[in-house]
């Protein structure tokens, strides 16, 4: 079997961790050297902390800005900044305005993030659930927490999901 055949096609979105991810192009179309995502990241939202050790990953910001924690370090990024996240990097990052974020995400070679984002795509309120049960959203949403899920599923792509 095709590593690259169960992936979603390029110009598919989901919605995961409460981002919205389009698939620019992955293993797939760059037969596995790398994949290429656009993140929408609302503003307040992000991704929890966590590291790929066989994947770095390139943000590109397209609009708004983000913070990103890198290791023990808080980046600051604007429309054209980018920024190198190595291989095994502990990094989160969160949306913080004016409006929702769209970052370019380029991975190498992706296909566990791929696969990552594909299996969790149904799974969108996940993260929503998370933040709310932090305290860090004021609106409920419906869905139960299942932190077990997104760990269980992060570890089998190689995505280690870590404490706050």
């Amino acid at each position: 079997m095709n590593p690259t055949e169960a992936l979603p096609r390029a110009g598919t979105t989901l919605r995961v961790l409460g981002t919205g991810i389009t698939f620019l192009a992955t293993g797939r179309e760059t037969r596995g050297h790398y994949s290429m995502f656009e993140l929408v990241v609302p503003v307040g939202e992000g991704m929890v902390p966590h590291r790929h050790p066989a994947e770095p990953e390139q943000l590109y910001v397209l609009e708004g800005r983000l913070a990103v924690r890198l290791e023990d370090e808080l980046v600051g990024l604007e429309p054209g900044q980018t920024l190198l996240i190595p291989a095994g990097a502990v990094h989160a990052l969160q949306s913080t305005g004016p409006g929702p974020a769209r970052v370019l995400a380029t991975l190498a070679p992706g296909l566990a993030h791929a696969r990552f984002y594909a299996e969790l795509g149904a799974a969108a309120d996940v993260h929503d659930v998370f933040l709310a049960g932090l305290g860090l959203r004021e609106d409920r949403p419906k869905a139960p927490l299942d932190l077990g899920r997104l760990v269980e599923v992060a570890r089998a792509h190689g995505i280690e999901i870590l404490p706050l």
